[in-house]
């Protein structure tokens, strides 16, 4: 019985695009459109769209939504959940234009959909830049329960969606994810990590720090120090006008979950970023200035 059930649900996989790598984008539709009843692509003004379009003609099951502006990523997202229920969609995978999806992932998925109060199903991350492995924190349990995700491979559920409000479409871009768990975790919704979907993704371009490397690999594993190193590995390499949006969101997100999070903790946590950013990564005085500019425009309380 529910099996059938499962067969009945409908589901719409979305894409955001804006300038993508056409073959990138080919990879990932061939990846999930057979797992879907549909695919939505909302496309924030790509110069070459119409070439994008000539090259998707072979995937029927494309619905097109296409914005003349780059309306970010949180108005995209917020297009292709409203064009999903249009089409009578119970729930909503959203992908990155360069994200590859296993072939099982949707029947994986449909196991957990009926669990109460799931609000979003979301993979373990591969990052192909960084070869990394979203491990932290995961068990040999098929699922559970986890605070925040990243929008790409996930699936979240129409019906919440709508009670919660959506995304924010004043973030433009970055913290849009964070935003949005924090919705649902403030309306008792639960988010998934089913850990048998490993969802190949690209954060940023990313590159390897040396110092930190050294240090990961020679000290004693699971040491104060290893584990530290471990974290600070990589750097993203965000262009200064991403790095802006970065900052000037983290400040929204304290400000309007300060009852919820550990704004210390989150707050020092930026400041090391913007240390890392700024002694290994280009562009240093283009990014000092982003983050400045980012730090006064978010703590402007209607900036908004």
């Amino acid at each position: 019985m529910e099996q059938e059930s499962d067969n009945m649900v409908k589901i719409a996989a979305g894409i955001v695009t804006y300038e993508p790598e056409i073959v990138r984008l080919k990879d990932n539709i061939k990846a999930i459109y057979t797992q879907v009843d549909y695919i939505i692509i909302t496309d924030n003004g790509s110069k070459n769209i119409r070439k994008i379009q000539e090259e998707l003609t072979q995937f029927s099951n494309i619905e097109w939504i296409l914005n003349e502006e780059n309306k970010g990523i949180a108005t995209a997202l917020n297009q292709i959940v409203e064009h999903s229920q249009q089409l009578g969609c119970d729930w909503t995978l959203t992908l990155d234009d360069d994200s590859i999806a296993p072939d099982y992932m949707i029947e994986e998925y449909k196991k957990y959909i009926h669990l109460e109060q799931v609000a979003m199903l979301v993979p373990v991350i591969k990052d192909r830049s960084m070869d990394y492995i979203d491990l932290e924190s995961m068990t040999q349990e098929p699922y559970e329960e986890v605070e925040t995700a990243i929008t790409s491979g996930t699936l979240m559920n129409n019906k919440v969606w709508n009670e919660v409000g959506g995304f924010t479409d004043a973030l433009f871009i970055d913290y849009v994810d964070f935003d949005y768990c924090m919705k649902l975790h403030i309306a008792k919704k639960r988010i998934l990590r089913v850990n048998q979907v490993v969802l190949l993704h690209e954060l940023g371009n990313a590159t390897e720090i040396k110092v930190f490397a050294f240090l990961a690999d020679c000290m004693p594993k699971g040491s104060f120090i290893q584990r530290k190193a471990e974290q600070l590995r990589f750097t993203t390499n965000h262009s200064p006008k991403r790095l802006y949006y970065v900052t000037r969101n983290q400040y929204y997100y304290m400000r309007t979950y300060r009852d919820y999070i550990d704004v210390k903790r989150l707050h020092r946590g930026m400041k090391i970023g913007w240390i890392i950013k700024l002694l290994f990564e280009k562009q240093r005085i283009q990014k000092a200035k982003a983050i400045l500019k980012g730090r006064k425009d978010g703590r402007k309380e209607n900036w908004f």
